[in-house]
């Protein structure tokens, strides 16, 4: 086999008008872009929740009460996906990474149903329940309670199903 030739090649930057643009003279420094960013949300943190709480009213309603296994022939699949994968899509923008968890593991049940296995609707009450503590806690100062969350979901696993109700619009 023959040695590896080395290449000594040029290397030519690209410029694009995204560069330009960025490096002109002028807008207003980083930190205050940062800073103006973060009142924005701040601002928007009201109608995010009550978006936020409407959201999960809506996937209480799509979930069926009814049915020991969940096939992707279900029909309510796609729209409580769609719900669902909009919380956790916007969720941890808005500075909500514990419902961004949870909704992260709904989406990926919705996600296994849609691939054609059988799935219990035991989990998945679980893990909308989860998605619910999570929501509840979300307004909480103390960010790293992640664990603690997750001990207290798991050991209401062996429990019967949550009982369904719509998520409180206290918060």
């Amino acid at each position: 086999m023959a040695a590896a030739q080395s290449d000594d090649g040029v290397v030519f930057p690209v410029r694009t008008n995204f560069h330009a643009l960025a490096r002109r003279p002028g807008g207003i420094p980083r930190e205050q872009a940062i800073e103006a960013a973060e009142q924005h949300l701040h601002k928007m943190h009201p109608e995010f929740t009550a978006w936020l709480d409407q959201e999960l009213a809506e996937i209480l309603k799509i979930i069926p009460q009814s049915t020991d296994e969940v096939t992707s022939n279900d029909p309510w699949i796609e729209a409580a996906n769609d719900h669902c994968r909009a919380v956790r899509d916007v969720a941890a923008t808005m500075g909500f990474y514990l419902v961004t968890f949870a909704a992260n593991n709904l989406c990926e049940a919705f996600d296994t149903i849609r691939s054609g296995v059988s799935y219990p609707l035991e989990a998945i009450e679980r893990d909308f329940k989860a998605l619910l503590l999570a929501r509840q806690e979300a307004d909480s100062s103390d960010r790293g309670r992640l664990h603690e969350l997750i001990k207290r979901v798991d050991g209401s696993s062996a429990a019967p199903p949550p009982a369904r109700s719509a998520p409180s619009k206290d918060r």
